[in-house]
């Protein structure tokens, strides 16, 4: 247990993305970019088809590995975006604590939703954010409605919380801030109603690898500190990563396909990988992206097909601990988000043991 790049696409990536939830074809579901670029019109878009600083892109449609985004592949990425749209338009309902500041900062907020029915205390998921430093956002802007509605109707509290990266951006303010986080939540676990013995993290993206940093790390907990917040345990019960990336050099500037971001892709991988350990919590990573399944290296050993690097590192980094069952991957087939995630989540918080969080 350590510490914790994929360097991520960049305008072709948004312009893409962008394209597939807005651009369809009305007979069959195909998203216009891809006739854009099918120059030869054949139904299959390679990678010479597109010029060479952007044929990475590539690898975020191919479902099946084999180099080429064919129509049902690009179909398949338009319905991803086009739900996750949709969620994203539908409104929130209130939460019960509103703009909670749990640090320093005046975006360290979070916000919390309780379950209905009559009071009781709840496992508690938390969805993590990391805005710059200069964002102006609630904490539960951008909040998968599906993932909350799910997880409250299943007595599960949800807290959406913002972990600012500061400026320069960097991982050394935003794991700290997300630390601290759980730990305020876990001092104040009677006024929210939550078991402070039942926390997990889910995140998306970059905070997708904040909740991964955050599994690995050490435990933050000072028990002789004389901040009641900074005596209470930082660990997470349950661990959800979606395409987790990571868009922070080292050095704090922001990354956007750069050359040599595959080379720190590789880094901080190997780095989670190293990390992991036998009392770290359950893991949970999906990085299907559109259309780009992993395979479920707890069901089958690694593909050299399996276009998730970090599913593969981590599944052998468990494999040589003798943790397999620690580490989970979402599979090709499995439903679609956030069913797996919220089955996930639900049977480790079931199973997590109060003895872990203690101080």
């Amino acid at each position: 247990m350590r510490r914790g790049a994929i360097g991520v696409s960049g305008l072709l990536t948004a312009v893409l993305l962008a394209a597939a939830s807005v651009g369809v074809r009305a007979q069959d579901g195909v998203p216009a970019w891809f006739e854009r670029f099918d120059r030869n019109d054949d139904g299959r878009l390679t990678a010479d088809e597109l010029p060479p600083k952007q044929q990475p892109v590539l690898r975020q449609f191919d479902a099946n590995g084999d180099d080429v985004v064919t129509r049902e592949e690009a179909r398949a990425v338009a319905a991803r975006q086009n739900r996750e749209a949709k969620v994203r338009r539908r409104e929130l309902p209130a939460p019960a604590f509103s703009n909670v500041c749990y640090g320093t900062g005046d975006h360290a907020a979070l916000d919390l939703w309780r379950p209905p029915g009559p009071p009781t205390v709840s496992a508690l998921v938390i969805c993590f954010r990391t805005p710059p430093a200069d964002a102006v956002a609630r904490p539960g802007a951008g909040l998968d409605t599906d993932l909350l509605t799910a997880l409250l109707d299943r007595g599960i509290a949800v807290a959406a919380v913002n972990a600012p990266v500061a400026d320069p951006p960097s991982w050394e303010t935003a794991t700290p801030a997300a630390a601290r986080a759980v730990q305020f939540i876990r001092h104040h676990a009677i006024t929210y109603g939550v078991d402070p013995a039942r926390i997990g993290g889910v995140g998306f993206h970059t905070a997708g690898l904040l909740a991964l940093r955050l599994a690995v790390r050490d435990d933050a907990v000072l028990p002789t500190s004389s901040d009641p917040h900074a005596r209470q345990s930082s660990r997470l019960q349950a661990v959800v990563a979606v395409n987790p990336v990571d868009r922070l050099e080292p050095r704090g500037r922001w990354l956007d396909g750069r050359p040599g971001w595959a080379g720190q892709a590789a880094a901080w991988e190997e780095e989670l990988g190293a990390q992991l350990s036998g009392d770290d919590p359950p893991i949970l990573l999906d990085s299907r992206g559109p259309g780009r399944p992993d395979r479920a290296l707890t069901r089958r050993p690694p593909s050299p097909r399996a276009r998730s690097r970090l599913a593969i590192i981590l599944g052998d980094a468990a494999h040589a601990l003798g943790l397999d069952a620690r580490v989970a991957v979402v599979a090709a087939d499995d439903p679609e988000p956030p069913t797996p995630y919220v089955q996930f989540l639900v049977e480790a918080l079931r199973a997590s043991s109060p003895r872990e969080t203690a101080p």
